[in-house]
C-alpha cells in the first residue's frame, strides 16, 4: 500500500504542475491572441502568421490527443490485469 500512496503522491504532484503549465500556456495563447487581433485591427495580419497559430494549435491538440492515447492504453492494461487476478 505504501507504494501505491507514493505513487498516488507522485501523480497528483505532477498532475498539479501539468495544470499550471496548462494555466500559464493558456495565459501566454490568450496574450498573443489578444495582440494579433490588435495587429489585425491597425493593419493587415499577415496570412503566415495566421496559418502558424492555426498550426500551433493543431500541434498542441494533437501533442495533448497523443498522451490521451498512451494513457488510455496504460488504464486498459490495468484493468486487463485487474481482471484476470480477479477471474483466478
Amino acid at each position: 500500500m505504501t507504494g501505491f500512496r507514493k505513487r498516488q503522491e507522485t501523480v497528483l504532484k505532477r498532475k498539479s504542475a501539468i495544470e499550471a503549465r496548462v494555466g500559464e500556456n493558456s495565459a501566454r495563447l490568450e496574450r498573443a491572441e489578444a495582440e494579433l487581433k490588435n495587429v489585425q485591427r491597425n493593419s493587415p495580419l499577415p496570412q503566415l502568421l495566421d496559418a502558424e497559430l492555426r498550426c500551433r494549435h493543431l500541434e498542441v491538440e494533437l501533442r495533448d490527443s497523443r498522451r490521451h492515447v498512451r494513457h488510455l492504453k496504460k488504464l486498459c492494461r490495468h484493468q486487463q490485469r485487474a481482471a484476470k487476478a480477479n477471474e483466478q
